[in-house]
């Protein structure tokens, strides 16, 4: 028997639990054969976007955790139909459409192959434009078309979370210093993944920052290379803790990484009542129930009426995914 299990974890469903992966690595190891990979790398970098029509693609290379050597950054050509794509020796296999505004996947195109080899496809044989734009409500104009951003602007940190961890933080240089910008993610207390984070493609238009993050991830199940795309109102830059944000970030919610959206919004103010058992399910997967009896105790130690209160220790109660949080929040009392 020659059984092979491979596993590929979306940039936007990525749960670092040691307990989880223990027991994944555990099943590999009774199904896997000796001669059978249980892991299969991947490698995504930007290939286009349309910051106007909220979409951005994004080529992936597979049985490779990072892209060949021989791939470039958005091309500027005199040729309108030419901007915005990339020059590759090695093409990628398939290409993934994602809205810019909260990272949500909309659609998969694999390259049709073209023979044996590594490259597996060919430029002109992987027709994604075709397949994209019937996805799309208008027409796209792929391409950059906007200045980019002085990259000396923003840098990736990392640093120790409430629950051990280590957190990634988007920085943004201000006229007064180094301010956090954009919680990333949280990888959690044991689980032995390292990611080295760098700023990519930028673009400026409408007073509105699209900014490619691209990150390199070793030690953990997979290595791989992966990249998450965002778009950012320029003021924000100046001045992280702006009037109106709060709200801003409220409204529109990230699907992928979306504990590290939830720190951000945390930076500026308490979880809504509303909103707060929906974000407490989040840090219990990121494997921060730490942080999560944090925003627990703001949220419910303000001005809550009492019957609102109840309401919420009620559905923190019955809620079986909340087991971690409910027992910080216990030793917080």
């Amino acid at each position: 028997m020659n059984l092979e299990i491979k596993v590929r974890r979306h940039a936007a469903s990525a749960v670092h639990r040691p307990a989880f992966l223990a027991f994944s690595l555990l099943t590999a190891c009774w199904l896997v054969p000796r001669s059978a990979t249980a892991c299969s790398q991947w490698a995504e970098r930007v290939e286009t976007w349309d910051a106007k029509a909220d979409a951005v693609v994004i080529a992936v290379w597979l049985e490779r955790d990072r892209p060949p050597s021989g791939t470039v950054g958005f091309l500027r050509r005199s040729d309108k139909n030419r901007r915005g794509l990339r020059a590759h020796t090695t093409q990628p296999q398939q290409f993934e459409l994602r809205r810019i505004s909260d990272g949500m996947g909309l659609a998969s195109y694999t390259c049709p192959t073209s023979g044996p080899g590594p490259a597996g496809a060919t430029k002109d044989s992987c027709d994604w434009k075709a397949a994209f734009a019937k996805i799309l409500p208008a027409p796209p104009v792929w391409g950059a078309v906007g200045p980019p951003l002085d990259s000396n602007r923003l840098r990736v940190n990392w640093q120790a979370s409430r629950g051990g961890g280590r957190e990634f933080v988007l920085k943004t240089r201000t006229a007064r210093t180094w301010e956090p910008l954009l919680w990333l993610e949280v990888i959690a207390r044991g689980y032995p993944e390292r990611h080295i984070y760098k700023v990519g493609e930028s673009e400026i238009r409408d007073r509105t920052l699209t900014l490619a993050l691209q990150y390199h991830s070793r030690g953990g199940n997979c290595a791989h290379t992966a990249v998450r795309v965002f778009s950012i109102p320029e003021e924000d830059l100046r001045d992280p803790s702006r009037p109106g944000r709060y709200e801003h970030l409220l409204a529109n919610v990230r699907m992928d990484r979306a504990f590290g959206h939830w720190r951000t919004v945390t930076m500026l103010g308490k979880v809504p009542p509303s909103r707060l058992i929906e974000a407490l399910e989040i840090a219990e997967v990121a494997g921060e129930e730490e942080e999560g009896a944090r925003w627990w105790w703001q949220a419910t130690t303000s001005t809550l009426a009492r019957s609102d209160y109840l309401a919420l220790q009620r559905a923190l109660t019955v809620n079986p995914g909340l087991y971690q949080t409910r027992a910080a929040i216990a030793r917080r009392n």
